[in-house]
């Protein structure tokens, strides 16, 4: 006799799971929060220290919390569909396992009949987006021009990070063949893909700043090539790195 299967938790409010959603194990409620959120482009700031208590009980009390935890605990805001005004409904949400990238078809003529570079160009808005949405801070308004600020080692290394995870889902929206590729495989090829693409990227969002001596990350924020003091404060460094150094 087996044993009985244990029901999981969401990891947002310790409620029931509903099966994972977005990337994270979640109950109804909370994948519901999550997907409505981001396709009204909600912005929610916190009335305390950032710190709420979001359990199932006192979930609803503080939005800015709640929603912190869901980005905390995994939830992509590349696997919500935007609303789009056309004539074809909604792609329904499917639940996908953690091992797969949370693909969200785009609706059908946003897909099927788009030429490559336009398709390119169309997801990698919604790429711009949930960067956005994922580097947010202190309330800055999700949808309007992001303010750059000065970044540290430590900082970079962990939005680094989760702009893999967006990319990676980048990069299967444009390319179907890509997305039908074996686990393995798409491990190899994106491996091999991720560090030019994010050296040109960097490079393409310093030109376009006209700051010559800023090298910008994919989060917007940026290092000063002729402050790497301040870069690496929050690191132990043996000896001093130049502009150069660091730009190898």
């Amino acid at each position: 006799m087996r044993p009985p299967k244990l029901k999981s938790k969401c990891a947002i409010c310790s409620g029931d799971g509903d099966g994972y959603h977005f990337g994270a194990e979640a109950c109804k409620a909370c994948t519901a929060f999550f997907r409505r959120s981001i396709q009204l482009k909600k912005t929610f700031k916190c009335r305390g220290n950032g710190d709420c208590d979001v359990t199932i009980n006192v979930r609803c009390m503080c939005r800015s919390c709640r929603f912190s935890k869901c980005l905390q605990v995994g939830m992509n805001p590349m696997g919500v569909q935007l609303k789009i005004e056309s004539n074809t409904d909604d792609v329904p949400d499917t639940p996908s396992n953690s091992e797969s990238s949370l693909l969200v078809a785009l609706p059908e003529p946003y897909n099927d009949s788009m030429p490559l570079l336009t398709k390119m160009r169309v997801n990698y808005e919604k790429l711009l987006s949930a960067r956005r949405i994922m580097h947010n801070k202190d309330g800055q308004n999700l949808f309007k021009e992001q303010v750059s600020r000065p970044s540290t080692y430590k900082v970079t290394i962990d939005e680094g990070i989760k702009d893999v995870s967006l990319t990676a889902d980048w990069v299967s929206w444009c390319f179907e063949d890509f997305a039908r590729l074996p686990i393995e495989q798409k491990h190899i090829l994106f491996r091999n893909f991720y560090t030019p693409f994010f050296i040109l990227e960097s490079a393409f969002m310093s030109h376009l700043k006209n700051t010559p001596d800023f090298f910008v990350f994919p989060s917007g924020n940026y290092v000063d090539l002729n402050d790497l003091e301040s870069f690496y404060r929050d690191v132990e460094i043996n000896q001093k790195m130049t502009r150069e150094q660091f730009l190898e």
